[in-house]
């Protein structure tokens, strides 16, 4: 299981297209988490004060087929005010 995800959108994304591997937390109700570290909410040069952050989960099956959600997920993400 992995995490994809991009600053702005998937297609044209601010920065770089990320992956991170995914936690299985069940398999048989197809539930999968990911915790970002800080690092991961590190905003792109260029990324406005506010936009949003575009992902997909894709799963790759041990006989390395791959399928990708169909739909594509949106955060809605704003610069900290401290």
């Amino acid at each position: 299981m992995t995490l994809i995800y991009a600053w702005g959108s998937l297609a044209q994304p601010i920065g770089t297209v990320q992956e991170r591997p995914m936690t299985i937390v069940s398999v048989p109700n197809a539930v999968v988490a990911y915790t970002f570290v800080g690092t991961d909410l590190e905003q792109p040069g260029g990324f406005p004060f506010t936009g949003k952050i575009e992902y997909v989960v894709q799963v790759t099956y041990s006989s390395g087929n791959v399928l990708t959600s169909g739909d594509i997920g949106a955060l809605t993400v704003k610069e900290g005010v401290t």
